[in-house]
C-alpha cells in the first residue's frame, strides 16, 4: 500500500510539473522605437533610433532581438558627425526582461549621450515585484590625455532602471576616469549583489537609461540588464503543492 501511494503520488507529481512546463512566457508589448540613442556637443546634435520594423520578434517566445557590429557615423541635419556607433545588441523579453550593449565614441568635443531602451508593458501586473540590475562600463583613453564618463541621470549615475514610468528602481556608476597614460578603465554594479530584491509596488511596466557626458574622441562601451520577477512566484507555489501530493498516503 505505501508503495502504491508513492507511485500515486509521483504521477500527480508529475503531472503537475509537466503543467508548469507548458505554462507561456508572460505577454507584452514593446514600444514602436526599440532603442534610442542622442548625442549633444559644442558641434551639435545627433539622433540614432531603431523601431520595431527592424527587430526580430521571436512569438513563441515572446521575445524580441537585433544586434550589429557595424559602425554608424551618426550626423547632425547638416551632416557633420557628432558620434559613432558600434556593437549594439538588443534583448527583450516578456517576462520581462531589458538587456542593452553598446559601443560610442564621442566626435571632437566632450559629448552628452542618452540612451533609452524601449519601454516593455502590457505584461499584466506584476503583484509584490522583485527585481535585479546591473551594468557594466568600460572607458577608453584614445588621445592618451586621459578620459572621463560622468553619469547624468537625474541620481547623477550613468544606468538607471525603471518601473511604472520613470519610477526608479536602480542607479549604477556614477562615473570612471582613465588617467592620462593609461589606456582603460571598468566598472561593474550588481543590485541586489546575489538573487532579486523586492521592487516594493506593483510593477505594470519598465524600461532603462544609460545617460552620460564622455570627453572629446574617447570610446565608452556598456552591457546592461534588468529583469523583474513575481514574489512570491505563482510557479513555485504550483511545484509546491505538486511536492506535498508525493507525502500524502
Amino acid at each position: 500500500m505505501e508503495l502504491k501511494n508513492v507511485k500515486n503520488g509521483f504521477k500527480k507529481a508529475l503531472c503537475v510539473f509537466a503543467a508548469i512546463a507548458a505554462v507561456p512566457f508572460a505577454s507584452a508589448d514593446l514600444s514602436e522605437v526599440v532603442f534610442s540613442i542622442k548625442g549633444d556637443s559644442n558641434s551639435g546634435s545627433a539622433v540614432y533610433n531603431l523601431t520595431m520594423d527592424g527587430i526580430n520578434w521571436q512569438r513563441s517566445q515572446d521575445q524580441w532581438d537585433w544586434s550589429s557590429d557595424k559602425t554608424v557615423n551618426v550626423k547632425d541635419d547638416s551632416g557633420n558627425t557628432i558620434f559613432t556607433l558600434s556593437n549594439v545588441a538588443l534583448f527583450y523579453r516578456g517576462d520581462p526582461q531589458i538587456n542593452l550593449s553598446f559601443s560610442v565614441q564621442a566626435g571632437s568635443s566632450d559629448t552628452a549621450f542618452t540612451i533609452t531602451s524601449g519601454q516593455l508593458n502590457n505584461f499584466g501586473t506584476i503583484k509584490n515585484a522583485q527585481g535585479q540590475a546591473s551594468s557594466a562600463f568600460t572607458v577608453t583613453d584614445t588621445n592618451n590625455n586621459g578620459a572621463t564618463l560622468t553619469g547624468t541621470n537625474d541620481d547623477n549615475n550613468g544606468y538607471n532602471a525603471w518601473f511604472n514610468g520613470t519610477n526608479l528602481f536602480a542607479g549604477q556608476i556614477p562615473s570612471i576616469t582613465v588617467p592620462a597614460g593609461t589606456s582603460s578603465r571598468s566598472d561593474s554594479a550588481n543590485y541586489p549583489a546575489n538573487g532579486y530584491t523586492a521592487v516594493g509596488a506593483d510593477v505594470t511596466d519598465m524600461q532603462a537609461q544609460v545617460k552620460f557626458t564622455l570627453s572629446a574622441k574617447d570610446l565608452a562601451s556598456g552591457t546592461t540588464q534588468y529583469e523583474i520577477v513575481p514574489e512570491p512566484s505563482a510557479l513555485v507555489l504550483l511545484a509546491l503543492g505538486g511536492l506535498s501530493l508525493i507525502r500524502r498516503k
